[in-house]
Order: structure tokens, then C-alpha cells, then sequence
């Protein structure tokens, strides 16, 4: 049993990854940054956008794993939201408003609550 217990951890430390939303290794990744002042802006709208969730695969902007992974630790590092989705299940009012903020530059009134 002891065997089987030296395998299995030896086994899990050889596949084990970093964890990238450490606080250390987000300081470290954007440490050119350190003179940005967040405060002049209101979300993170990356360019290219995501939009992943909606049920409707018209409206849906897959991403890419490394591209991902940088502006969700960049939003950590901010502290300001995410504009993009990558959600389980999107709205599909709220895709379709985010599409429209980004290729047709107009807010849906209809959208916003009265």
C-alpha cells in the first residue's frame, strides 16, 4: 500500500501545473504594468472578443485557450470586470447586445431596463 501511495503522488507531481492565478505569478506576468492607473477605465473588452455560452452558434465568438487565460488574470490583476463571456449559458440578448456594442457600435435601448 505504501508503494501504491509513493506511486500515485509521483505520479501526480509529473503532471501537475502551475497555478496561473496566483497571486505571485500575476504580478510577475504584468509587472510592466504596475504604472497603468485602472481607475481611468470601467471593464475589459478584449479585441479578439469572446462570447461563448449562447445556445445560438450565429452569435457565438470561440476563443483561445492562451488568449483566455491572459485577460482573466489580467481582470485580477485590474480589478476591473470582464466585458467578454465565457460563460455555461450566455443570454442571448446579452450576446447579441455585446455584438452589437462591438461591430455595430450601438447600444439596444431595449436591452436596458426603463
Amino acid at each position: 500500500m505504501i508503494k501504491d501511495v509513493a506511486d500515485f503522488i509521483k505520479y501526480q507531481n509529473a503532471f501537475r501545473l502551475s497555478n496561473v492565478f496566483q497571486e505571485n505569478e500575476i504580478e510577475t506576468k504584468f509587472k510592466d504594468l504596475k504604472n497603468l492607473d485602472f481607475s481611468k477605465y470601467q471593464a475589459i473588452y478584449t479585441l479578439p472578443a469572446v462570447i461563448v455560452g449562447s445556445e445560438n452558434y450565429d452569435i457565438t465568438l470561440n476563443d483561445q485557450p492562451a488568449w483566455t487565460e491572459y485577460w482573466m488574470r489580467l481582470s485580477i490583476y485590474s480589478g476591473l470586470p470582464l466585458f467578454n463571456c465565457k460563460m455555461s449559458r450566455t443570454a442571448e440578448n446579452q450576446a447579441q447586445a455585446q455584438i452589437d456594442v462591438l461591430l455595430k457600435q450601438k447600444c439596444l435601448t431595449s436591452f436596458l431596463i426603463k
